[in-house]
């Protein structure tokens, strides 16, 4: 029978006396558990003690399902135009407590106006979209006005009955002034904003980043940092971001 070399080496030790042994290890090092990866909302969380959401420019609602869970929320309060997300919105308003929807616009005055539904949906606006918008994103050449009811926030909700701290986020392509103005006694009343601005025109007489800025610090906020930002794919000039304010602290 033809032996191996190992079989070899094990049978000549043996003949004079040694056994192989396999010796085993020490055990291995307890691995320390991975950690969460880094997300300012947890900052949030810990530091601003948030329990009323108010999502304006909802969608879905998929955001302000995830903030009313992530921040136990008592009430949260979503706004979205767009019929096509009616349904979905309702669903939620259905299984989570306390979440209120409503099906219309937000600026600083009340009337009905054309919202120029997007073919690529979130792209969607009061506003039209710009071109340089359309060549940064193709696919978001095609709008559809439907006409849908604008009122301000300051005429829905009362900040007084509102529980405090407030977390608003704000996602509504290129009427964020028009929004502030029109609430500002809710803003007044926040403790947290993140909202999504833009440092090109990506819509039509759009706000600027820095008139959306003054609007928010002369309601007495900082800016505090980004959550993230997106670049241009042709340049990697960056164009939008998601930005947090919170609510300055007193001197």
């Amino acid at each position: 029978m033809k032996m191996f070399p190992k079989q070899l080496i094990i049978k000549a030790l043996r003949s004079i006396g040694y056994e192989l042994k396999k010796i085993q290890g020490p055990a291995p090092e307890p691995q320390a558990p991975t950690p969460e990866p880094f997300d300012p909302w947890m900052w949030v969380r810990e530091t601003q003690q948030i329990r009323t959401v108010i999502d304006i420019g909802a969608n879905t609602g998929e955001f302000a399902a995830y903030l009313s869970s992530y921040f136990q929320a008592r009430a949260t309060y979503a706004f979205e135009p767009l019929n096509s997300c009616r349904t979905v919105l309702g669903d939620k308003a259905a299984h989570i407590p306390n979440f209120h929807v409503f099906n219309l616009a937000l600026s600083d005055h009340s009337t009905e106006e054309p919202l120029y539904e997007n073919s690529y949906a979130p792209s969607s606006s009061l506003l039209h979209v710009s071109e340089r918008h359309k060549t940064e994103f193709p696919g978001t050449d095609k709008e559809t006005p439907a006409t849908v009811q604008v009122r301000p926030l300051d005429e829905l909700l009362d900040s007084r009955a509102l529980e405090k701290n407030i977390l608003i986020k704000i996602d509504v392509q290129g009427v964020e002034d028009r929004v502030i103005r029109g609430g500002r006694k809710i803003f007044a009343a926040t403790q947290c904003v993140l909202i999504e601005m833009s440092f090109e025109p990506l819509y039509e007489r759009q706000a600027s980043f820095e008139e959306v800025h003054a609007l928010l610090v002369e309601l007495g906020f900082r800016f505090a940092g980004f959550k993230n930002q997106q670049l241009s794919s042709r340049s990697c000039q960056p164009l939008q971001a998601h930005c947090f304010y919170i609510r300055a602290a007193e001197r």
